[in-house]
């Protein structure tokens, strides 16, 4: 999902007649492990930051909630959400978000830059053509793209850092 659609979407829908949760909150330990199911959303987050969770307690809610995130929005094309994904006679996958948009690689090194956030990486990236170009802008104008003088200065700072000497 993450690599053909703009913002991809888990749906975790409960039964109607179960509890709206996955566990007690006292079950929830602080290793992660194999068989938990906090761990392994834990995890799909991480690995996945684009991807959104959406919670429904039942159908009914699922129904209502698809409902709001539809309206205003026009009817999708089923012949166009059948092909997503599936590569052409020629090879060519059609709406690759991943391979159309941005260089993936660059993104994720881009999200672990210390001042860079969820918040503001997408502004920095509509704000300069590649990281190279990122290094070298002003304190002011990356305050500007990040949302605050803080941010900027402790990336600034990192990107001007000298390197240890290993002799």
């Amino acid at each position: 999902m993450v690599r053909y659609y703009r913002i991809p979407v888990l749906l975790i829908e409960f039964s109607q007649d179960k509890s709206f949760s996955f566990q007690s909150a006292s079950d929830i330990g602080d290793d992660v492990t194999p068989n938990s199911i906090i761990s392994k959303l834990s995890l799909l987050v991480l690995h996945f930051p684009r991807l959104r969770i959406v919670w429904s307690r039942s159908l009914y809610a699922t129904a209502e909630i698809f409902a709001s995130l539809k309206a205003n929005q026009d009817e999708p094309d089923e012949v166009k959400a059948i092909r997503v994904g599936v590569p052409s006679e020629e090879g060519i996958v059609e709406n690759d978000v991943r391979a159309e948009n941005y260089n993936t690689s660059a993104v994720e090194f881009l999200r672990r830059l210390p001042g860079v956030t969820d918040s503001n990486y997408r502004a920095v990236m509509d704000g300069c053509e590649s990281l190279a170009e990122l290094a070298l802008l002003p304190v002011e104008k990356l305050a500007e793209l990040m949302g605050g003088q803080k941010a900027a200065k402790t990336l600034k700072d990192f990107l001007d850092a000298k390197y240890p000497t290993l002799l």
